[in-house]
This record gives structure tokens, C-alpha cells and sequence, in this order.
């Protein structure tokens, strides 16, 4: 029924957005059973270090501003092909957070091995279960956003963005950065998504408009700062894939 997989991914955001979000809100409250971490293990980590490749890599960067301004918990993101070479200085309390669409991305199951070997403790955010990193990482938490056809992410990017707040917004809550109220607000707006993202698919004509009239550039920036550096990184990879 669409042209191409890509825009039928694009056009599934809000369903999978829903699905991610879910089965992990539950009477206004955020329940990550598949985390296995107690509480005492959440306020014990001293840093979480995101590795991952591409898209994945965005969304890392993307998840260290989250972490970092709201549970104020020191991230590093690292490129998979980087991070196993340049021989980390990782702590007994530091928290590994592998990210995939596929759970196959040979760079980051070799960082996953890596942080393994050193004894630190592992969660992989993946979409496809009973991949290698599914299997291998100590945590493993889902993204349910079905078979992903296209090789320009859409709805995983938007997925594993979703777990990461999941995350951040949880630890903030354990880790008493944030209060109940703040917590509740947080829950509320995520809740918003999919509709919020079923808006502007609905907005067609327009963004066929806006399309039409920048379509003979040769060379376009993406500009931001903040968060908003690292959702123009992905814009830009996204213009470079499929332009």
C-alpha cells in the first residue's frame, strides 16, 4: 500500500511509538521489568557509557543530554568501532548501554564483548529478539517495532529515542533529581507522542510543499545546539541516505 518500505516505516511511527511505550506505563507509572535493576543499583551508577553505530549513535547522543540533564548522571557516547579500541577506562559502577536495531551490529557486539570482559555491567536496547546482543548483554529492553524493511531507520530511531526517556525519566525518579510531580508530568507528555507524531505524517500537502521548494539545493546545513545538535545529525545522515 506504499511506495516504499521507508515510508511505510515512517508512516507506522505512532503505532510503534505506542508499543514501546505501553507495556512499560502502567497506572500512570513507569515499571521496566525486564531492567531487573533495584533501586540501590540505579543510584550506584557513577556513569553510563552509550555505544553504538549510525542512527543508534544519534540516538546515544541524543539520550546523553536526557541522562545527563535530568537524572545528572555523567554520560559518555561512543562510536562501537571506537569504543573496543581505545581501551575505555570503565568502573565496577559504570552501566554499558548497547544500542541496535538489528542486535547484530558487529561493532557494538565486539563493545559489548569488551565491557563484558571487564566486568561492567551491560543493557542492550534492540528491537529484534533473541539477537546476539539480546542474548549476550546482562539487560536486555526492547523496542517492539516490528520488522524493520528499509535501510534508512525511521520507526527503530524513534523507538530506541523513546526507551532512552523511558530510562532517563525512571533513574531521575529513583535517583531523586526529579520530583513526583515532574515524574508525572514527564509520563503525561510521553503519552502525547504518537498522536503528536500522527499530526505531521497527516500533514502531507504541506510537507510536500515545503519539500518541493528546497529540492534543488546542492548543499543544505542542519543547524542546532543542545539536543537539538544531535536530532540535526540524524537529519542530515537521514538527507544524506536518501537524497
Amino acid at each position: 500500500g506504499y511506495e516504499h518500505f521507508m515510508l511505510k516505516e515512517m508512516y507506522e511511527q505512532p503505532k510503534t511509538v505506542r508499543d514501546t511505550l505501553s507495556p512499560r506505563i502502567k497506572d500512570g507509572k513507569i515499571e521496566i521489568e525486564e531492567l531487573g535493576m533495584t533501586d540501590e543499583e540505579i543510584r550506584a551508577i557513577n556513569r553510563i557509557h552509550i555505544v553504538a553505530c549510525g542512527s543508534a549513535y544519534h540516538t546515544g547522543v541524543t539520550a546523553k543530554y536526557v541522562f545527563e540533564g535530568m537524572a545528572r548522571i555523567p554520560v559518555e557516547v561512543d562510536l562501537a568501532s571506537e569504543f573496543r579500541y581505545r581501551n575505555p577506562i570503565l568502573d565496577a559502577n559504570d552501566l554499558v548501554i548497547i544500542i541496535s536495531q538489528s542486535g547484530e551490529t558487529a561493532d557494538s557486539l565486539a563493545a559489548l564483548r569488551e565491557a563484558k570482559e571487564q566486568g561492567i555491567k551491560t543493557l542492550g536496547i534492540v528491537n529484534v529478539v533473541g539477537s546476539s546482543i539480546a542474548r549476550e548483554a546482562d539487560k536486555v529492553m526492547y523496542t517492539w517495532a516490528g520488522p524493520e524493511i528499509a535501510v534508512a531507520t525511521t520507526k527503530a530511531y524513534s523507538t530506541q529515542m523513546m526507551a532512552s526517556y523511558v530510562l532517563a525519566i525512571q533513574f531521575a525518579l529513583v535517583r531523586e533529581q526529579i520530583t513526583e510531580e515532574q515524574y508525572t508530568g514527564y509520563i503525561k507528555e510521553l503519552q502525547t507522542l504518537p498522536e503528536k507524531i500522527q499530526r505531521i505524517i497527516d500533514d502531507k500537502e504541506r510537507i510536500q510543499w515545503f519539500a518541493s521548494k528546497q529540492a534543488n539545493a546542492h548543499d543544505t546545513f542542519f543547524v542546532g545546539r543542545g539536543i537539538d545538535y544531535a536530532i540535526s545529525m540524524e537529519g542530515s545522515l537521514k538527507m544524506k541516505e536518501v537524497s
